[in-house]
């Protein structure tokens, strides 16, 4: 345990010990950090997740998840269609369709296979990987930056997802930008717009991935830390408000289009999939 500075008093209230803790314990100040790009750290993290990632791609889909998230956009790019995915001809309402138009422009570029179908969500955890880098890199230096993403790249179950037509792929990069960005706008104690609307385009993308997730998986953390660490900016109701509705506008023409389409959708999706299947078994039993 590091040392703790003779000039901070202990605190005097429970409520002290919090960012206390935080900040003279368990991440004491440091030096600032170097956050110059290396060209050799670079090639690492762009070189060696491609070398792991890219040349495995063309086994056989697993069912029933990757069946499913390969057949929805083929049946998008026979059609010719953006707005309403559909499983077997009919309607698939369960998730938003970020994942499924990558996926078509994917079979449009490359045709349609297993291996065009995973590239998607291979290349998502490839630059979740260069982001980590290269935007942790502001905040804790260019060696912990490097670290963190070359021990990503390695992660066993984290590179086994990366091969699979899933949707973690897409939702960790936007929810990965979206608090990474979300740090930069506060960490320098004045509210950086640039990086705050950066996070909410990534918080909206994954919204538009897989609904509200990712919104729950950045504000408290958030908030967390501004309340840990002194000199954080403080994000008030304007800022959360801009937020919101950069997150709105990116969301707002899918949504209003497949409700004009299927009108079901909004109730089916926000309802029984976001509320309904967290306080009762719904379809994945197990």
């Amino acid at each position: 345990m590091p040392a703790l500075p003779t000039d901070v008093p202990t605190p005097r209230t429970v409520a002290g010990w919090g960012p206390f803790l935080w900040t003279r314990v368990l991440f004491p100040p440091a030096p600032s950090p170097d956050t110059r790009v290396r060209l050799r750290s670079l090639l690492l993290v762009v070189l060696l997740p491609a070398a792991l990632l890219y040349p495995t791609l063309s086994f056989r889909l697993l069912e029933p998840d990757e069946g499913r998230y390969a057949q929805i956009p083929k049946e998008l790019l026979d059609r010719g269609a953006w707005v309403v995915p559909t499983l077997q001809g009919e309607p698939y309402l369960d998730k938003p369709p970020l994942m499924y138009w990558l996926v078509r422009l994917s079979y449009a570029a490359f045709g349609v296979s297993e291996a065009s179908a995973r590239l998607v969500p291979a290349v998502c955890v490839h630059l979740t990987v260069l982001a980590v880098y290269l935007i942790g890199r502001r905040s804790v230096g260019e060696r912990a930056a490097l670290w963190a993403a070359l021990l990503l790249t390695v992660s066993p179950g984290y590179l086994g997802v990366a091969r699979l037509l899933l949707l973690d792929g897409l939702l960790t990069l936007c929810v990965t930008l979206s608090v990474l960005c979300g740090y930069e706008a506060v960490r320098t104690g004045k509210l950086l717009v640039g990086w705050w609307v950066a996070s909410a385009v990534a918080s909206g993308l994954g919204f538009l991935t897989k609904g509200p997730i990712s919104e729950v998986l950045l504000f408290p953390p958030l908030f967390a830390v501004g309340y840990l660490t002194p000199g954080i900016a403080r994000v008030g109701w304007k800022p959360v408000a801009v937020f919101a509705g950069v997150v709105v506008g990116v969301n707002l023409p899918w949504y209003v289009g497949v409700y004009l389409d299927e009108p079901a959708f909004l109730r089916h999706f926000f309802w029984e999939h976001n509320v309904l299947r967290f306080v009762k078994p719904f379809d994945h039993l197990q």
